[in-house]
């Protein structure tokens, strides 16, 4: 997760040094963001179901 955030911020830095209206980049960045943000919500979604997992009680 953090790395995730250090990449996105390194990513992001690198990005905005360049002419963001740039049609290459532009959807490079939009692709970036896509996917960072599909990352981060498996990542809460596996945090949460194995979080709720331990308080669930055993089906007999």
């Amino acid at each position: 997760m953090l790395a995730a955030l250090i990449g996105l911020s390194i990513f992001i830095s690198i990005v905005g040094t360049h002419d963001i209206r740039a049609p290459i980049l532009t959807s490079l960045f939009s692709t970036a963001t896509i996917l960072y943000a599909l990352s981060l919500a498996a990542h809460i979604y596996a945090a949460y179901t194995r979080h709720r997992a331990q308080y669930l009680p055993p089906i007999a």
